[in-house]
């Protein structure tokens, strides 16, 4: 239970020696969503798993898409369940101070787990009359990091596991410890569109095991003292386990874990602690808290206080943020509000269609202001913000709809396109593989009341590649172009610069950009595109 990472660690890095200040150049290129999680430092890969004793047979699965992942997250009903998973040595009866009791199974690595110790515990499971978690961590199931048929023949063990399980006490409510969903901490930094489906379809393949348990227990330990990563991490974490459709009572952990090696064992700061339970009890159902080896209870320790109060002292939930805005930037939105005192920081939820809503970020106590770096250009979104404590979450605000468009006058990276055809990306962000015959698609460009009436763009062309150009068309591959810019060679592929053309007559109001190629093979590597307004 102590363990996070089953096996080795990914790319053979440590969470512990990945420090922050390796992580500055993740801050300065990527998102804040993918810099916030890239400050958490952890990462997972199962290694050297054995192999199942079973044979699958289970079905292939369809990868789920985005949508499927991030299913629309169900805010949970203020009465919310605290589980003592806790392992003082002698701690008092925390179930009449507002904890429920869970039974953790612990399976030990040398434990001989077949159907007679499946069906022996099974019995043990039924007297205590409790939900039970069977911490079984020696086989792994994630195709991220094992073989297909590896991870089959482990899942197959697991199942036949709980069959025999319940086959012998029918009635008995289970799940297994950190093996659903799969744990990619790599993946959820970068959000590559590769690894995310290769993590879409690994949690799929989970499918028939999901289907065999009761609830979902996933792990939320603390290693870095980076509550907004973790924050990130974690509602990423519950909503892809709610792709199963069980119950997600996560495990929680009141001191920072082991893998950090500088904090190992420190509790976590009061304020922490309360955003973790705040963020918890928001989106989950139920938590458990774990900790406490080969440790003394002690009664005035913050942790407990603090969980204490949010188990015990009623369940009024926080009032909703008002005045909430929307400003549209370049691809991004600024959502502002006034704070209703909520001790746990505030949710942001948005949603393509008005109705069903989808938690993409949050901010800390105390803080009104959140940036939307995610959506996508030419798309209407509705947003809305709830206020979190340790006893739930607020009805939402009023919600505030807008549509996202890029700026023209902003330098905007050839590699965010929203469409095309023919192109390969290259180094360094930069588009390349662009042929004559080739094109890409700016949706909802914003040249503003005055208009542009220059584009401007970032390349590259070796000195021997004559008679190349990017014709720019708007609204349509179809309409005449309104600029087309002679390509001059730049001296070789990595030598880039900017060159520039007029429009004809200047172009206001919203716009989707097609730059289309011609010219032959290698028209340009094209890094970046920017307008020029008016004057």
């Amino acid at each position: 239970m102590r363990y996070l990472h089953r096996g080795q660690n990914f790319k053979g890095i440590h969470p512990c020696r990945t420090r922050p200040a390796l992580l500055v150049e993740a801050l300065e290129q990527r998102t804040l969503l993918s810099a916030a999680i890239a400050l958490a430092g952890v990462f997972h890969s199962p290694a050297g798993a054995q192999a199942g004793l079973l044979a699958s047979g289970a079905p292939r699965l369809s990868r789920p898409t985005e949508a499927d992942v991030m299913a629309p997250t169900t805010v949970q009903a203020h009465t919310f369940p605290w589980y003592d998973g806790t392992v003082f040595k002698d701690k008092p009866n925390l179930v009449a101070q507002g904890l429920s009791p869970i039974n953790v199974v612990y399976v030990a690595r040398d434990t001989v787990v077949n159907e007679a110790w499946a069906r022996a515990t099974a019995r043990q499971i039924a007297t205590k009359g409790q939900i039970a978690v069977i911490d079984f961590e020696r086989l792994s199931i994630s195709t991220m990091h094992t073989d297909e048929a590896t991870v089959r023949a482990n899942m197959a063990q697991m199942i036949q596991i709980i069959d025999w399980m319940k086959n012998e006490r029918p009635n008995i409510k289970l799940g297994y410890y950190d093996n659903l969903p799969v744990e990619s901490y790599w993946v959820t930094l970068w959000q590559k569109p590769g690894d995310l489906a290769r993590l879409n379809a690994a949690n799929a393949l989970l499918k028939p095991l999901a289907d065999k348990v009761d609830y979902i227990f996933p792990s939320l330990y603390t290693v870095y003292d980076n509550t907004e990563a973790w924050r990130i991490y974690a509602e990423a974490q519950i909503s892809r386990a709610r792709q199963f459709g069980k119950p997600v009572i996560p495990f929680l952990w009141f001191e920072y874990h082991d893998n950090n090696a500088d904090l190992k064992g420190q509790e976590l700061p009061k304020a922490v602690w309360a955003q973790e339970l705040a963020t918890v009890r928001a989106l989950a159902d139920g938590a458990i808290i774990w900790g406490g080896w080969q440790r003394s209870w002690n009664d005035n320790a913050n942790w407990w206080k603090t969980l204490q109060k949010a188990a015990v002292e009623g369940d009024a939930a926080p009032v909703a943020p008002r005045n909430v805005r929307a400003a549209v930037g370049n691809k991004s939105v600024t959502l502002t509000w006034t704070d209703a005192g909520s001790a746990g920081g505030c949710a942001i939820e948005r949603s393509s269609d008005g109705v069903n809503f989808t938690i993409v970020g949050g901010v800390l106590a105390g803080a009104t202001t959140y940036i939307d770096t995610t959506p996508l250009a030419a798309r209407q979104y509705t947003y809305r913000v709830r206020a979190r404590d340790p006893q739930g979450s607020s009805n939402p605000s009023a919600a505030v709809t807008v549509l996202v468009t890029r700026s023209a006058y902003a330098i905007t990276g050839a590699d965010t396109y929203d469409q095309g055809q023919g192109v390969a990306y290259a180094a360094f962000g930069a588009l390349g593989g662009l042929d004559g015959g080739d094109w890409v698609k700016f949706s909802a460009v914003d040249f503003g009341a005055g208009g542009a009436s220059k584009f401007l763009a970032e390349l590259a062309l070796p000195a021997n590649s004559p008679n190349r150009s990017i014709q720019i068309r708007l609204d349509s591959l179809d309409s005449a172009p309104v600029a087309t810019l002679s390509v001059s060679p730049t001296g070789g592929w990595s030598n880039y610069t900017w060159q520039s053309v007029g429009m004809v007559n200047a172009r206001a109001g919203v716009h989707d950009v097609y730059l289309s190629f011609a010219g032959g093979a290698g028209v340009c590597q094209l890094r970046s595109i920017q307008f020029g307004a008016a004057h």
